[in-house]
């Protein structure tokens, strides 16, 4: 009897024991599943976010510096003055990314609309008529001269009849007339290819961003006089974007640990504290 007894005993010891073995890694699978069914959601959610917020910071500061180019060509450009317009594609060295910064606009006493009068494109050769550039001369043929003639035609059109009427309004008020001209030109900001900050590739490749330079010149109907291009290599901010995306991974799989481990601590406590839980059949 002494003997089946203790044989008794220890079988429901080993049987309590496999028990406890099985709830502790049932609970396991469990905390592993939801972390599973909240961090991948979770995740994608946020390098879609991170992306797109890369993106939008990218063009913010490509609008900025388009700005700033433009403002710098409107200061030179009614004079044709080359020595301090050529100054102006330094400025591609304010913002990471920026490849070349090109300033276009009409020859003296000439009708083409994109002779070159600054620039720092390294493949600017390929590009126009002459051997070697010359401001102010040599005639830029990009992915973007096909459309000028389009783009023109719609910006002269749409300045001519807002500026006609402040002038019937307000009569000759320069001012109001300059603020209009900067408002289209801001409205007018274009891409190749079109830049969307919701795709989520978007940081991949390069895009040549674009703005027209407006402005009257006595009482000239000709309002489109110049064009800014500023290519940018959206690769630099990827490459931030996939850090940020990491530092998170990083943080959401330590977080994920110590819940996992908090977990397997509480499946033992509970085993202990309810002793030899229900046989599920698990």
């Amino acid at each position: 009897m002494g003997a089946a007894s203790e044989e008794i005993s220890v079988a429901g010891k080993n049987g309590s024991s496999g028990r406890k073995s099985r709830f502790i890694l049932t609970f396991t699978i469990v905390v592993v599943i939801v972390e599973l069914l909240i961090l991948i959601p979770l995740g994608l959610f946020v390098i879609s976010s991170e992306r797109t917020s890369f993106a939008m910071g990218l063009q913010r500061r490509v609008l900025v510096l388009l700005e700033s180019i433009t403002q710098g060509s409107l200061s030179y450009l009614p004079s044709n003055d080359i020595h301090q317009i050529d100054l102006v594609p330094q400025l591609a060295k304010a913002m990471n990314g920026a490849v070349y910064i090109t300033v276009t606009g009409y020859a003296k006493g000439g009708t083409y609309p994109d002779v070159v009068w600054a620039t720092n494109d390294p493949g600017i050769s390929g590009k126009i008529d002459t051997a070697t550039i010359q401001p102010g001369i040599s005639q830029l043929s990009d992915q973007l001269s096909h459309e000028l003639p389009s783009i023109i035609e719609d910006i002269n059109g749409r300045s001519a009849r807002d500026v006609a009427e402040i002038e019937a309004t307000n009569r000759n008020d320069e001012q109001s007339i300059s603020e209009k001209l900067s408002s289209i030109a801001n409205g007018s900001v274009g891409t190749i290819p079109a830049f969307n900050p919701d795709d989520v590739d978007v940081l991949k490749g390069e895009y040549l961003f674009y703005k027209p330079i407006l402005y009257r010149h006595g009482q000239d109907r000709l309002y489109y006089r110049g064009m800014v291009r500023l290519e940018v290599d959206a690769g630099p901010v990827l490459a931030e974007a996939h850090q940020a995306e990491t530092n998170f991974m990083r943080i959401a799989l330590i977080v994920a640990g110590i819940v996992l481990c908090l977990g397997i601590v509480g499946a033992f406590l509970l085993s202990a504290w309810f002793g030899t839980p229900p046989d599920t059949g698990v």
